[in-house]
């Protein structure tokens, strides 16, 4: 079963029409909240190492803050300042994301806008950068008859969610795309939210041992937990780097400098969900 995953990852990476993964030894810089904080990056930035890649990972993180508090305040984040450091042509891949509620943010937060800006500073310093915008998801009370704070979509599920949301991220890219500078790379989605609902099917069919519900990848009804970040850095490692989900280490570190692991079966389930919708969007 390994084998015909990782085929298949290979041709669809080699496509022509799939865009180049990000070498592994080049950087990666995310800039977002909470649902990024510091251990997906840290994840992320492991796996790299066990493919054999020198790439690491920095991140400018404001809780939970849309894009464009974090383009105007970018000096007063977590981590590193995005303005200041990726002049410098470092980064090969930068990693975007919205905060949540979506619609809110579309709405009043200048969504496209402010992701233009990040993709012609990264692109204008680096031509080889890839941009991407990493996909979330909303509170699990979603649709539950919970008034989640500020979010008016909450009447509808969580997992109906997902799919209604699709469009409105992919939305976004497109619109970056449609004015970006000649020549640039396109901004892509990194489809961590549809990968959230395939997971949420696959542990409802119970073809992933050892979890019950897909709340058990989450500390509350928002933020994963240390499995829950493991799951996610598998989808942005193979979005980003094009690394083969499947096969890759289910002990890892963690931003506090200790390691979580993962039970090896629910680590291969989780593997499999990721390299599956991965291979479903190619």
């Amino acid at each position: 079963m390994k084998t015909s995953i990782a085929l298949v990852f290979a041709l669809l990476l080699t496509a022509p029409t799939a865009a180049d993964p990000v070498d592994t030894d080049g950087d990666t810089l995310f800039i977002g909240h909470s649902l990024i904080a510091f251990d997906i990056p840290t994840i992320v930035q492991a796996f790299v190492a066990h493919a054999g890649g020198a790439g690491r990972t920095e991140a400018q993180i404001t809780n939970g803050a849309p894009m464009l508090y974090n383009w105007q305040h970018s000096a007063q984040a977590q981590g590193v300042d995005a303005r200041a450091v990726l002049p410098s042509g470092r980064f090969d891949a930068v990693v975007l994301t919205e905060a949540i509620p979506l619609a809110n943010h579309l709405a009043y937060s200048d969504s496209v806008g402010t992701a233009a800006k990040f993709h012609a500073l990264a692109t204008g310093a680096n031509a080889g950068a890839q941009v991407f915008l990493y996909e979330t998801w909303h509170d699990l009370r979603s649709g539950t008859g919970v008034d989640v704070q500020w979010d008016e979509g909450d009447d509808v599920a969580w997992r109906a969610r997902l799919d209604a949301d699709r469009g409105l991220w992919q939305g976004i890219v497109d619109e970056v795309n449609a004015q970006r500078a000649p020549g640039s790379p396109k901004m892509r989605v990194i489809p961590a939210g549809q990968a959230m609902g395939a997971l949420a099917d696959a542990i409802a069919a119970d073809r992933v041992p050892g979890v019950a519900a897909i709340d058990d990848l989450f500390d509350d009804s928002i933020h994963t937990n240390a499995t829950g970040a493991y799951f996610v850095a598998l989808v942005m490692v193979a979005s980003i780097y094009g690394i083969d989900p499947v096969g890759l280490p289910h002990r890892v570190p963690l931003a506090s400098y200790n390691r979580h692991a993962v039970p090896p079966e629910t680590a291969a389930a989780l593997q499999r969900v990721a390299a599956d919708v991965l291979t479903d969007r190619g």
